[in-house]
């Protein structure tokens, strides 16, 4: 074989090689998108289908008529450093011989499901208590509707109670889940009164499921 013609062969061969190692480089440089897996949602894109839990303090909820603002009651301690000094810090709406009434909005998305609700509070008073209820009306009526088992009955920690901390359901986990219905506005009415003023009430516990 002339010799021109063998050069040529290898030359040509090494440009191949050459070639099919830049490409394969480069391909091995380049970035990669990333791989994502979308979950399954709920009619609202920005929730997940599962049960939460969300909490209400009853120092954030509003009084009403000529109760007083639901922020009487302070504690201290647990690392607590104010700016003059003190260590006490908001943490409980306590109770007065006048019945004393709030309302806490529950702000839960259309078709979520209440499953059980929970008031917690403190009664060591044998003449005292609190009480509280959950019930939805209608955005354009004053009409209330009481969807839990109780009814419009407001349950309470017990006129007799002396036993310190307290919590009662308000919507029971063994009755059927309550699904929210748009165009509804969703409550909890809480009250105390106790004429030695040993009653507190912490706040609620609201459990809810998305589908």
């Amino acid at each position: 074989m002339p010799r021109h013609l063998s050069t040529l062969r290898s030359l040509t061969a090494l440009t191949a090689f050459a070639t099919l190692s830049t490409a394969s480089a480069e391909e091995r440089g380049k970035p990669q998108a990333p791989q994502t897996t979308t979950p399954a949602r709920t009619g609202n894109p920005e929730l997940l289908a599962g049960t939460y839990s969300v909490s209400i303090p009853a120092i954030t909820c509003v009084h009403q008529g000529s109760a007083p603002p639901p922020a009487p009651m302070t504690c201290g301690g647990g690392g607590t450093l104010r700016t003059d000094g003190d260590n006490t810090f908001p943490c409980a709406v306590n109770s007065n011989a006048t019945l004393n009434t709030y309302v806490c909005g529950l702000n839960l998305p259309s078709g979520a499901q209440i499953q059980e609700a929970i008031a917690y509070g403190y009664d060591s008073s044998t003449v005292g208590y609190f009480e509280a209820a959950i019930w939805s009306t209608a955005d354009a009526t004053l009409a209330v509707s009481y969807f839990s088992s109780f009814g419009g009955t407001w349950q309470n920690s017990g006129v007799a109670f002396n036993s310190g901390y307290s919590s009662f359901p308000i919507f029971s986990a063994s009755q059927p889940a309550h699904t929210v219905v748009a165009g509804n506005r969703y409550v909890i009415g809480f009250a105390t009164r106790d004429p030695i003023q040993s009653n507190l009430v912490f706040g609620f516990r609201v459990r809810y499921s998305l589908p």
